[in-house]
């Protein structure tokens, strides 16, 4: 495995550079810039190095590569922290797709015997986009990777307008009446942890339950208004459909199955759609809170919201999860059209396209895959999808979700 071809297989995997800035923001674009006008002993040279190395192993199932690396990625963090600590070297694009470069190393190797860690790189990726001076326009909570509950800060501004990775209201031809989805969506995690409190306490009263749900709904109804703000391009196109297999699947079948039936949608980029399930994924979440707070409440005399009836949220559940069950051959798939000359139980093989698309479906894929909310089939599918990423795109953590997400399945049953 030569060094060049290393570095080829990096960049076709994970670099998606723009085409038109006020539509999409593409993917490490411009990268490949930094890393030519950076020092060749510096901190990103050398992530860029073992990311490029440790992609390449981790596809072809070279172990040994691996072990190498590893050793050289606790140098370089030794190395990074001190960047972290330097206010002048901390506050710069170098700096931040240093600590992204460091947290994707990290979503490839993760195994059960050597778990992720990522302390360091959310740690440097929350210090810098902390910072007054934002490198890449990045809302402080939208990681590069998901991380999202991790990285928000406590008390946010909810009304604040500001630029991110996750916005669309970058679009010049987005509606500026309509919030931004990063403004939405950093007011989704206090929710969660409110829900989280309450819903865990047996002894939660009515009060709070009715008002816990009346907080939910009321963003549910701003999250189901984003997608009308949005340009043409945006939005999703339906390029045909899987014909559904006659025999239903078992589960060892659900998790062999390449694509679930029905529709195939096409968007601009990945950026785009990795947005879109980044949406879905969030409400999905505040759905769920509510159904919680309406079971919790059946037969209260006080609920008088018809627009949140169970039937009616179990609707916009499924309308999401379709939506992303969708998109998952563009995540995966080179060849769109392939997936339309097969059924959905087909064996076939099919060329796995970029893994940035793998990377950034990873996690609305395990967060439905562990809603009660979801049908248990695709439950058990997306975790099927997930161990394919794992093994076809070389990101092992997508092994490691889909083995969480199955044992707990298992513990519900």
């Amino acid at each position: 495995m030569e060094g060049l071809s290393a570095w080829q297989m990096f960049f076709s995997d994970y670099v998606l550079a723009s085409k038109d800035r006020s539509l999409s923001r593409g993917y490490f674009d411009g990268l490949e810039y930094l890393l030519k006008n950076a020092n060749p002993d510096s901190e990103l040279v050398h992530a860029a190095r073992i990311v490029a190395r440790a992609s390449a192993a981790s596809k072809c199932d070279l172990q040994d590569v691996l072990d190498k690396t590893r050793a050289e990625y606790s140098d370089i963090l030794v190395a990074f922290e001190s960047v972290l600590n330097d206010p002048d070297k901390c506050n710069t694009d170098e700096a931040l797709m240093t600590a992204a470069l460091l947290g994707l190393y990290e979503m490839m190797v993760a195994t059960e015997v050597y778990p992720s860690a990522h302390s360091m790189h959310v740690k440097g990726v929350s210090a810098i986009l902390c910072t007054r001076d934002l490198p890449f326009e990045l809302l402080a909570g939208s990681s590069l990777f998901q991380t999202f509950n991790t990285l928000l800060p406590q008390n946010p501004t909810p009304e604040a307008q500001i630029p991110g990775l996750l916005s669309a209201y970058c679009c010049s031809k987005a509606d500026p009446s309509t919030k931004n989805l990063d403004a939405i969506l950093i007011r989704l995690p206090p929710v969660r942890r409110r829900a989280l409190k309450i819903l865990s306490d047996p002894k939660a009263s009515k009060v709070e339950l009715r008002s816990l749900k009346q907080e939910a709904i009321l963003l549910n109804k701003e999250f189901s208004l984003w997608p009308l703000c949005l340009p043409k391009e945006w939005m999703p196109q339906t390029l045909g459909d899987i014909k559904e297999g006659d025999v239903l699947p078992n589960d060892e079948a659900l998790d062999a199955m390449p694509f679930w039936p029905g529709r195939i949608d096409t968007y601009y980029d990945i950026y785009v759609v990795a947005v879109w399930d980044v949406y879905r994924k969030a409400r999905l979440k505040l759905l769920n809170v509510i159904i919680q707070c309406s079971e919790r409440l059946r037969g209260d005399s006080q609920t008088h919201d018809n627009s949140a009836t169970l039937p009616k949220l179990q609707g916009e559940v499924n309308e999401l999860v379709d939506g992303l069950c969708a998109s998952v051959p563009f995540h995966l798939v080179a060849d769109l059209q392939s997936c339309l000359t097969v059924g959905s139980t087909s064996s076939a093989q099919f060329t796995p396209g970029k893994a940035l698309g793998g990377l950034l479906l990873m996690y609305p894929l395990y967060i439905a895959s562990t809603l009660p909310t979801v049908p248990s089939k695709q439950q058990a599918w997306m975790q099927g999808r997930l161990r394919w990423i794992g093994t076809h795109m070389g990101i092992r953590q997508a092994t490691m979700l889909a083995n969480v997400g199955l044992a707990g399945l298992r513990s519900r049953e």
